[in-house]
């Protein structure tokens, strides 16, 4: 039985930023989450539209809309490790987080 305490490969996660959840793909064969699984497009996915104002993205669909703010793309752009959370063998706690460069917090859903 899997350990709901793991950040697993099928998990659903979210960024803080961005307006939909994407589903987790860890690298590891135990489809475990480690602190470096934390790849765009291939770990972490995108969420839909992003928030954010310091993504170029969102940036100029804002500008192109004659400055009404207007979210762009969710294209991931994750700055260091998995971190926080519960310490957890063979894994990374379902409670740790990682970081967008545009300012999101990205973790698992529920």
């Amino acid at each position: 039985m899997p350990d709901p305490n793991v950040l697993k490969t099928g998990d659903m996660v979210r960024c803080s930023q961005g307006t939909s959840p994407g589903t987790f793909q860890a690298l590891s064969p135990t489809m475990n989450a480690q602190p470096t699984d934390t790849i765009p497009m291939v770990n972490v996915p995108m969420f839909g539209m992003c928030m954010s104002p310091a993504n170029p993205q969102t940036a100029a669909s804002t500008a192109g809309s004659q400055g009404v703010f207007t979210p762009g793309p969710c294209v991931p752009a994750v700055v260091g490790q998995w971190v926080g959370g519960a310490s957890v063998p063979g894994g990374v706690s379902s409670g740790a987080t990682c970081h967008c460069g545009y300012g999101g917090v990205i973790n698992k859903m529920g």
